[in-house]
């Protein structure tokens, strides 16, 4: 019997955004414009589905047909799904962050964790070197989260300490995931192609979550080659706080930690932001708007992007969905619970409250289902015609002051509860104006 029969019942139930139920969809998002905006996103996470990606991806290459396969990421369970129903698999190796959808019938599963690093982490990262075979070819399916699933420390030169503690420091600073992957490329003994030297013949398949063409990116590129070096590394970290980076630095700049490899074979492309853009661009032409897709990535800081997207939306023709994507920046401050696209959400609200346009209203998702520790996707911020904002400017502030973007989410409109998606496309931004009653209906005035 071929084995990819037994890799294709998920063991943990995926999202399903068409599900009619309403743990799926809250029915208490009230204008016509601002459902929609939900609807839209809720069908481009459906035809963007990772399994179906995948298995198109992979039929359209003429790789081996029989191989082992390794799943990585956010998007293992779905990717290898995808290529279970094409290949046959010999053998399977699946790392996940804890929470995340897991399939049935792998050879050896890890759970790891996201986005710190953990004791789990490490042991997954031992176990990938160990399954690998440089004698039968590989496949390799990589998504978001692999650089905090699955690691190991370059050895002498680095441990699992260092690693920990830097990763804690890069993702407080606000740093850009390039900055981030470039320092953890130079750490680990997986990543930044390192992989694909322990592999004999392998092939890569990723579904991105980074800036369009930047593939090496994706889980720190365990099997790309990479384009970035130990200086650049050692000058990012040059500027970032503590001890911990000062000390990484001075050993990438020593000339005896070895150089990422260069070279390589290049990946395939399962699916990426874009793909994302262009499903809620179909489906907002599907249900009788104007789709206007904004054709570069959101990858800013938090603020910059709401004070973008607000002024785009004010400029829209009622009939209008302005639709863009990309993954913003966002420094940590306080101890609250928020992430990057509910911090876009409330800085969008501001706007609004502060500019007393009651007539705009916008969507602001994660396409994995996880903004930061929020416990949300993200957020339907309301205009004048969907529902009251009773938060005021001074609110929010103070909010935003502690890292809380959650707090105050309700608030400013409706928060978007699901599952974790089981993709991993990077964030969607929707903005529309609505036709409702404006500010004066639909928003609590003041600042105080």
């Amino acid at each position: 019997m071929k084995s990819r029969a037994r890799i294709l019942v998920l063991a943990t139930t995926q999202f399903n955004p068409l599900d009619g139920s309403a743990s799926f969809y809250n029915r208490q998002v009230k204008s016509s414009i601002a459902r929609r905006l939900r609807e839209v996103f809720d069908v481009s996470l459906r035809r963007c589905d990772p399994a179906t990606l995948t298995r198109s991806a992979i039929e359209r290459s003429k790789e081996a047909r029989t191989v082992d396969v390794v799943a990585l990421g956010k998007c293992a369970a779905a990717m290898l799904s995808g290529a279970a129903a094409t290949l046959d698999i010999r053998r399977s190796f699946m790392s996940v962050p804890a929470g995340y959808p897991v399939v049935e019938g792998v050879t050896e599963l890890r759970i790891g964790s996201h986005p710190q690093l953990s004791p789990d982490s490490f042991a997954a990262g031992e176990s990938l070197l160990r399954f690998i075979d440089r004698f039968f070819p590989t496949l390799f399916l990589i998504s978001g989260g692999s650089s905090a699933c699955v690691e190991a420390p370059l050895k002498p030169w680095f441990d699992a300490g260092d690693l920990v503690e830097i990763n804690r420091v890069m993702l407080r600073s606000g740093l850009a995931i390039e900055g981030i992957n470039t320092v953890r490329k130079h750490l680990s003994a997986i990543k930044g192609g390192r992989l694909a030297s322990v592999t004999g013949h392998s092939v890569t398949f990723v579904l991105s979550d980074v800036g369009t063409g930047a593939l090496h990116l994706v889980g720190s590129g365990p099997t790309l080659a990479d384009p970035t070096s130990l200086g650049e590394a050692a000058a990012i970290l040059r500027r970032l706080p503590g001890d911990c980076a000062a000390s990484i630095a001075e050993r990438l700049e020593s000339g005896q930690v070895p150089e990422t490899p260069k070279s390589g074979a290049r990946p395939h492309l399962a699916g990426d932001n874009s793909t994302l853009v262009r499903a809620a661009a179909d489906e907002v032409t599907r249900l009788g708007l104007r789709a206007s897709i904004i054709d570069r990535e959101m990858t800013g800081d938090v603020q910059s992007v709401a004070r973008e997207l607000f002024t785009i939306a004010t400029r829209l023709a009622t009939d209008e969905v302005a639709i863009a994507g990309g993954e913003p920046t966002v420094v940590v401050n306080g101890e609250g619970r928020g992430g990057r696209c509910g911090e876009v959400a409330a800085r969008f609200a501001m706007r609004s409250i502060e500019e007393r346009r009651g007539d705009v209203c916008g969507l602001f998702a994660a396409s994995d289902g996880v903004d930061g520790n929020s416990g949300t996707a993200g957020a339907v911020v309301f205009s004048g015609g969907a529902g009251p904002v009773t938060a005021t400017t001074d609110e929010i502030s103070r909010a935003l002051e502690r890292s809380d973007s959650r707090s105050i989410l309700e608030k400013i409109g409706e928060p978007i509860i699901i599952p974790a998606t089981g993709n991993n496309v990077r964030d969607l931004f929707l903005v529309a104006r609505d036709s409702g009653p404006h500010f004066s209906q639909g928003f609590c005035c003041g600042s105080g």
